[in-house]
């Protein structure tokens, strides 16, 4: 009876809002209030140790696989979430954000392209060249990253319209997030899985695309920009690069706010609460 209730809550009030709804939300979807997540949280201890012997009792029956997968992921979400709804006095809420800029290297393409990296967090900023510190978020203050490329440089980025976050102004490309849970949907929509990361941190990927001056053909007139494309080894022609899109890379570790162990990221937040199980 306690987990209907939870899950009757779940499924009425936070289910397909955000965040518990599929990366990629819009800005104007009704967003989750942290009232609403708190009550939640409160309705689901009540129900949780029920519902957890039920499940040891009938494990391995197929009726409570989606349950078991619910209270796990559940589980995860609520300790990440724990800094935003602290009921503690005098507490800060929200996390601190530490940033790593071109944290992957390695599998750039034309990283070398971006001069200048600035991540905003409400009226904190912190760039390439400044030295590291922790950005505070909490709930409704927008995120924007800013990369600038090159004023002088053969490369030119451009608009992606699969990606309305993205805007494109000369050489200067902006990820902007200005939703209430603006964190969590920049986190869901840029992380890039890693095979063994433990998600205490979560590595990022930006692309756009790029438009590469070319260099003429000797004795031939003056090429426009066109779009970088492959050209065989030795091969007369433009001299263009191997990739048309930009491909970078950040790292975010999040905290509670004033503390440095890192919370883990819960993976997709759930969408939906499963029916419960029969006793």
């Amino acid at each position: 009876a306690q987990w209907s209730v939870f899950t009757n809550d779940f499924n009425q009030t936070l289910a397909g809002r955000p965040p518990f709804a599929a990366p990629g939300w819009a800005a104007e979807a009704p967003m989750v209030e942290l009232d609403e997540i708190s009550a939640l949280f409160r309705t689901y201890e009540r129900a949780r140790p029920a519902m957890q012997a039920l499940i040891q009792n009938q494990k391995g029956s197929a009726t409570t696989a989606p349950v078991q997968r619910f209270v796990e992921q559940f589980d995860r979400t609520r300790s990440f979430m724990a800094p935003l709804v602290t009921a503690e006095e005098n507490v800060p809420t929200g996390y601190d954000v530490a940033v790593e800029f071109r944290a992957n290297q390695a599998a750039e393409v034309q990283g070398n392209q971006v001069i200048d990296w600035t991540l905003v967090i409400g009226r904190q900023r912190l760039s390439l060249r400044d030295v590291p510190k922790p950005l505070r978020w909490e709930l409704g203050q927008p995120i924007t990253l800013t990369l600038r490329l090159a004023k002088d440089g053969q490369a030119t980025p451009l608009a992606d319209p699969r990606q309305p976050a993205l805007s494109v102004d000369g050489k200067t490309v902006t990820l902007r997030f200005a939703d209430a849970w603006s964190l969590f949907n920049f986190i869901g929509r840029q992380r890039e899985t890693e095979a063994r990361s433990d998600g205490r941190s979560q590595l990022l990927r930006v692309e756009f695309p790029l438009l590469i001056e070319t260099l003429p053909v000797l004795g031939s007139a003056p090429s426009a920009k066109t779009p970088a494309t492959a050209t065989p080894s030795g091969a007369a022609g433009l001299a263009t690069a191997p990739e048309s899109r930009a491909k970078v890379y950040l790292r975010l570790t999040l905290s509670p706010p004033g503390k440095r162990n890192p919370l883990i990221w819960p993976g997709t937040l759930p969408t939906r609460a499963p029916e419960p199980i029969k006793p």
